[in-house]
């Protein structure tokens, strides 16, 4: 090799470098991997790592468990760094998060090294059980704080939806000076109590129904068009006559109704509950998944008090017994039910006390005035009080960024005008 081209290839292997390597300084006070341990590996377009984490902070004895990081290095010289915090259930997981950030986010998520974790107990990130219920987003919130700590980055922007927003507006609230920037995506209020929360989720979803009856009468491409309340009716009908397929009753109504019209797609629920009063119960099962479980419902067990879960559990255990004309929403009955018999959280949100500095940091509020999962009440009462920007959109669905393209556009318009003051 010529001197010239061994001179080129020297070149060339430090700009690459400096352009997949965390070890650079970016702006806006985000400092990467200046001497950092963690190894990445290739994950197909994205890289990846296994990141240690305190089990449970007030554990002397110090005990840790993994959280899988997903990365895409942005190519622009010295990117902010940007985490994405998904959904335990809604939307894509951490790696498609940022495998399919540019499809999802648009062109503009490239200029960020983007950083996805996934919540401890999910699949990528499992937790040994313990006497102890350590799946609160308050413990979310401490394996963020880990992350940076362990990639040396002082502070970043963040992106999170539902529940990962739930854990990105705690990290605000309690840590400032680590957040560069935020975009929040239908959190919960870590400082509202969580009863309060759930009696106006509840209104949510009775409204989430009203609207999705509205929209069948109105479109003929649902099957129940003619006459919706007619169409239900029959279900009834076979319902107590023994005439529909095992495993089909309200509550298969009620989950499924959660998944369609958080996923913006009541057509489908219509066409399955049609399906099963001709007899064929299969697509309505689909639609509604495995039944609530405790192992399931730790998560959410993690973030009340047990007496809390107990009144929410009522609430919601009131409101399936009533006779209703159309159909209700959710398994929150049961899921809040399974609490008292599980290891009590230590970490519940609810009463959590903002820092006074939350405030100052630019933070971008937004959810879908139509979402039966998080009441819209709640982020805008949220947005007002912390003196953030809030912007909600019309759409009955639950998460809006990534899927509303307008919405994403302005946050990330937001984050950009934010990360250059």
């Amino acid at each position: 090799m010529t001197l010239r081209k061994t001179v080129g290839a020297f070149i060339v292997s430090a700009l690459l470098a400096a352009g997949c390597s965390a070890s650079s300084k970016s702006s806006n006070d985000t400092v990467v991997d200046s001497v950092s341990t963690v190894e990445w590996l290739p994950c197909g377009v994205i890289e990846c790592a296994r990141i240690d984490v305190p089990l449970n902070p007030s554990d002397v004895e110090g005990a840790t468990t993994k959280v899988s990081v997903y990365r895409r290095v942005s190519t622009r010289t010295s990117a902010p760094v940007l985490f994405l915090l998904p959904d335990r259930r809604y939307g894509g997981n951490a790696r498609d998060s940022v495998e399919y950030a540019p499809l999802h986010l648009g062109s503009q998520s490239r200029d960020y090294t983007l950083i996805a974790i996934s919540a401890r107990g999910t699949a990528d990130s499992p937790v040994v059980i313990s006497d102890v219920n350590v799946l609160s987003s308050l413990d979310e919130m401490d394996d963020v704080v880990a992350v940076q700590k362990a990639l040396n980055i002082k502070k970043a922007a963040v992106l999170g939806w539902g529940t990962g927003a739930t854990t990105a507006t705690a990290l605000v609230m309690t840590y400032p000076s680590r957040v560069t920037a935020a975009v929040l995506d239908s959190p919960q209020d870590p400082a509202m109590s969580m009863v309060r929360q759930a009696e106006r989720q509840l209104e949510s979803m009775k409204l989430a129904v009203e609207t999705a009856m509205r929209w069948c009468a109105s479109h003929l491409s649902c099957p129940s068009n003619a006459n919706v309340a007619k169409a239900l009716s029959l279900f009834k009908t076979n319902l107590r006559l023994g005439r529909l397929g095992e495993g089909v009753n309200f509550d298969t109504i009620a989950r499924a109704a959660t998944t369609a019209i958080a996923n913006g797609d009541p057509q489908s629920l219509f066409v399955a509950i049609n399906k099963a009063s001709d007899g064929d119960g299969a697509q309505l099962l689909a639609l509604a998944g495995p039944l609530p479980t405790p192992d399931a419902s730790r998560a959410a067990c993690a973030n009340v008090s047990t007496s809390a879960a107990g009144r929410i559990s009522s609430i919601f255990a009131a409101h399936a017994a009533k006779k209703n004309r159309h159909f209700y929403m959710g398994s929150e009955a049961a899921t809040y039910g399974f609490c008292a018999g599980l290891p009590a959280t230590q970490r519940p949100i609810g009463s959590v006390v903002p820092n006074e500095k939350a405030k100052d940091v630019p933070v971008f509020v937004s959810i879908g005035r139509g979402d039966p999962v998080v009441p819209p009440y709640v982020p805008r009462t949220m947005a007002k009080r912390m003196g953030w920007t809030y912007k909600s959109v019309y759409a009955n669905r639950h998460l809006v960024i990534g899927k509303d393209q307008a919405i994403t556009q302005t946050a990330f318009e937001f984050l950009a005008e934010s990360l250059q003051d």
